[in-house]
């Protein structure tokens, strides 16, 4: 199992810090001194450990280095919170494992681990809309149980499930590409027969944004070569060179080459003004926070089935009255990624 991917790429000096990490986090102990590290270093084990256990789904994607003055100097202590009460913790907890559980049993049936693999896509694609919150939905509890998340949460989600089935799994970083234009995403690899390909729900939650049957399936167990559309560092990560045997369906090339594909892609169109006026809110309390953080930049997707050019202008008019009101002085830039991931950047 690939439990401790990104512990293997920390250097063998940070392995107790992250192995200190874990007992305390599953503790629920949030404040961890780490002796002769630099800030630095605590936040790439900090990171690492996000990725590598999505069940500590509870843990707060930000974290803080504090000192603590001692007798042989100064020690360094990692600081960070819950997202959750302790009693949602709880809870959760027990969901999760029931959620696990049933599709162990459910997929006992497949012979195949590429069917079982398929049968988590098909959860997704029916269940779990994408909606961007940095600080909520980043985790696989969202994803599996309030049915939201968004890239990173939904790559976790996978890497939850396909872990308890006995599918290795790993979570990927990297960037997804439209156009000469990309942004920040999160994805997965997966082992089928002992070799690695990459597994992009996200992408295929937005190419099935009716969530009607027959689905589309683009960037299932595919290899290095068809990711066409994403970057990452190849160095890092295992190498997908294999094109995978198993392949439902509407996968081809992120074309939908059958005409089930077609049909189901055409069937994705809902008039933009049924949920606009939904989104804009959403999407504005979003731009609002950004900017009153000084963020310099904000992602996030949207489920609606429009037109980049539509989009891009619905988001920009939605941006210059937010600036507008918020009486700041700052310049920003807005992309269309992919159709649907959308990536504003602000320059205070």
């Amino acid at each position: 199992m690939n439990v401790d991917f990104y512990k293997c790429k920390l250097s063998p000096k940070l392995h107790k810090a992250y192995d200190d990490m874990i007992r305390s986090f599953r503790s629920m102990k949030f404040e961890v001194e780490c002796q002769g590290l630099e800030p630095q270093e605590l936040a790439s084990v900090y990171g690492a450990i996000l990725y590598d256990y999505p069940e500590l789904f509870y843990m707060s994607q930000r974290s803080g280095v504090g000192q603590k003055m001692g007798f042989f100097g100064v020690t360094l202590k990692l600081k960070t919170s819950s997202i959750f009460t302790a009693s949602q913790v709880g809870t959760y907890k027990i969901e999760l494992e029931k959620i696990a559980k049933d599709f162990q049993r459910q997929t006992a049936v497949f012979k195949t681990d590429g069917e079982k693999i398929k049968y988590v896509c098909d959860f997704f694609l029916r269940n779990v809309k994408y909606e961007i919150n940095n600080d909520y939905n980043q985790n696989c509890a969202t994803a599996l149980i309030q049915k939201k998340g968004q890239c990173s949460g939904i790559a976790k989600g996978v890497k939850y499930l396909l872990d308890n089935m006995g599918i290795d799994c790993i979570v990927v970083e990297g960037e997804a590409f439209a156009n000469g234009q990309g942004g920040p995403h999160a994805w997965n690899i997966v082992w089928l027969e002992k070799k690695p390909y990459h597994l992009d729900v996200t992408t295929m939650i937005g190419s099935n944004q009716s969530k009607q049957e027959p689905f589309y399936y683009p960037c299932f167990l595919w290899s290095d070569d068809e990711m066409t559309s994403h970057t990452w560092d190849r160095n890092k990560y295992p190498k997908c060179d294999d094109k995978c045997p198993y392949k439902p369906e509407n996968t081809q090339n992120g074309q939908g080459s059958t005409q089930s594909g077609r049909q189901n892609k055409q069937s994705q169109k809902p008039l933009f003004a049924d949920k606009i006026i939904k989104f804009s809110i959403e999407m504005e309390k979003e731009i609002k926070t950004a900017i009153a953080k000084r963020a310099d930049k904000l992602c996030f997707s949207t489920a609606l089935s429009v037109e980049g050019q539509e989009l891009l202008d619905e988001v920009s008019k939605t941006v210059r009255k937010v600036v507008k009101q918020s009486g700041i002085g700052l310049s920003f830039n807005v992309k269309v990624i992919n159709g649907f991931n959308v990536e504003i950047t602000f320059v205070f």
